[in-house]
Formats: C-alpha cells, sequence, structure tokens
C-alpha cells in the first residue's frame, strides 16, 4: 500500500523511477524517486497538492540463528526534485516546510510499515517445512 493517513491528511506515493540500492555492511540504502500527493477532505472542500522528491531509507537487517530476518528500517534523507505545493485553482500555494516536519515527524510510521510488508512477505511461506520463515540455509547437499 503506498497510501498512508497522518492526522487527517493523505499521502500517496508513486515510484516515477526505478529504486537505486547501495549496500554497506548490514544495511541496505534505498533511494526511492517519488511522486506525493497530499489530499485532506474538510467537510465540503478539500485540500490538495503534489511534489516529487527522493527519499533515502536505511533498512538494518538481521537473520537470527532460527533464520528469522528482522529488520529496522529509517528516513535517511530525502531532497525536493519538485517542492510540494497545494492547489488552490489557479495559485500554487509552498508547503516544502510543511510536509518536510510530517516526514520527520512520521517517518517512525511510514517506516514501521515498510518493516511490517516486509515481515508478511517474508513469512508467508506456506511450506509445511518452513512455518517460521522462509529464510532458508544454504547448504552442500
Amino acid at each position: 500500500n503506498n497510501t498512508f493517513e497522518v492526522n487527517g491528511f493523505n499521502l500517496k506515493f508513486k515510484l516515477n523511477e526505478k529504486l537505486k540500492l547501495d549496500f554497506a555492511g548490514k544495511s541496505i540504502f534505498i533511494k526511492l524517486p517519488l511522486d506525493l500527493e497530499v489530499s485532506k477532505q474538510s467537510g465540503l472542500f478539500s485540500i490538495a497538492g503534489h511534489g516529487s522528491l527522493a527519499l533515502t531509507l536505511r533498512l538494518q537487517y538481521e537473520i537470527t540463528p532460527e533464520f528469522q530476518l528482522i529488520t529496522k528500517t529509517e528516513l535517511s534523507d530525502h531532497s525536493w526534485t519538485t517542492p510540494p505545493v497545494i492547489d488552490l485553482g489557479s495559485l500554487d500555494i509552498p508547503v516544502e516546510k510543511v510536509v518536510d516536519m510530517m516526514l520527520k515527524h512520521y517517518d517512525s510510521v511510514i517506516c514501521g510499515s515498510i518493516d511490517k510488508v516486509i515481515k508478511e512477505k517474508v513469512d508467508e511461506d506456506p511450506s509445511p517445512e518452513n512455518k517460521t520463515s522462509s529464510i532458508k540455509p544454504i547448504t552442500d547437499d
């Protein structure tokens, strides 16, 4: 799911190019070029805006002796390729600082959602011999 609700605001992210990965130790740095849509319904009126950013996430991982994958994702950096604006008719009102504060304040919610999805995807292996995790050891057999 690429939509998050934060204090009544809907944030929708869409990948606008291929993501890039960098590896360092037990961390994976994921650079996501994203289009962002922001909206809020307020009674009869709605507020909508848009922008584009390069979001860099740091995903730290560990594989336990039981071959379970544990991840911790955090927002490492972001930069605006198209600064966010609120659309009001023919006016575009810059809201970069407000959206920056929202990203910073709610990065744990967004990153926690990513960790949850990773855990669900890893744990969805249906094979009966692997009920705890879909990560298996490499053997010479």
